[in-house]
């Protein structure tokens, strides 16, 4: 046996091994992508900072200036305005909720507040504090700034809260008010977690009948450990977990069982009479 022979040989023996590493090596470029990908800063992303949306708003308009055509001029003014907009108002809306620790070092109190009347929150027995204004990014700083006034030193934590589905084969499916920095996976778990004819890989998210997050999206946020904020989740959008179409069948199965035994006994009370 010569050499060349020998050496296709031992690769046939370690296919095995060179499909593993080939797998690996490409997981982990997937995931170097992902990571590049969410790097890219999307001026529309709840997490943008102020100084981010204005120049972004900023660009839009010169964009709008120089565009071609009218739509492209009416798509780059909407872009700004939106943006302008939320420099305004802020990113928080009446009837959204966050949930606030504040630990003061002696006691820690945690709270899940909603936004009232005017975007104002009040923890009880605190003065109301009005969130006109305020981006997603500034919430936390702006809440220890307010709560120093009456706090020494207090330390705080604010994240808002997102009310989303989880539906398909999961193990209590339904609406959840989850925290916006939970990764796609723990709020799955969260619902229950994926039952046995669950496919995650086949899991996408919808905004009403509009499929706003594809699987591959999905696919990647579960292996880089994308959370709800950064997938650009929205209240009432509704995760979808893939199956494999066992329990499809099972219930097929179920209903046929059923149709089965109703008609056994629909045959033998017919010769009874």
């Amino acid at each position: 046996m010569d050499q060349s022979t020998r050496f296709i040989g031992g690769l046939k023996s370690r296919r095995p091994i060179i499909v593993w590493l080939a797998s690996l090596v490409f997981a982990f470029a997937a995931i170097s992508h992902a990571q590049g990908t969410s790097d890219a800063f999307d001026p529309r992303s709840p997490g943008a900072t102020r100084e981010k949306l204005e120049a972004m708003a900023a660009q839009a308009e010169r964009d709008a200036g120089s565009a071609r055509n009218g739509e492209s001029r009416s798509q780059h003014l909407a872009d700004a305005e939106l943006m302008r907009q939320r420099l305004r108002d802020g990113d928080f809306q009446v009837g959204d909720r966050i949930l606030v620790t504040v630990d003061t070092g002696a006691m820690g109190v945690t709270d899940s507040v909603t936004v009232r009347t005017a975007r104002a929150i009040q923890l009880n027995g605190m003065p109301e504090i009005s969130l006109q204004g305020v981006l997603r990014s500034e919430l936390q700083d702006y809440l220890t700034q307010q709560y120093a006034r009456m706090i020494k030193e207090p330390k705080i934590k604010a994240v808002p809260l997102l009310r989303v589905g989880i539906f398909g084969p999961v193990g209590k499916p339904g609406f959840y008010s989850v925290p916006v920095d939970w990764l796609l996976s723990d709020v799955i778990m969260h619902a229950g977690g994926p039952d046995a004819s669950a496919d995650l890989n086949k899991s996408v998210v919808r905004r009403g009948r509009k499929e706003v997050v594809s699987r591959k999206t999905i696919q990647r946020a579960l292996v880089v450990g994308s959370t709800v904020d950064a997938l650009g989740l929205r209240a009432g959008d509704a995760i979808h977990v893939g199956s494999t179409g066992g329990r499809k069948w099972t219930e097929i199965l179920r209903a046929v069982s059923i149709g089965l035994a109703l008609g056994f006994t629909i045959y033998g009370a017919g010769k009874k009479f």
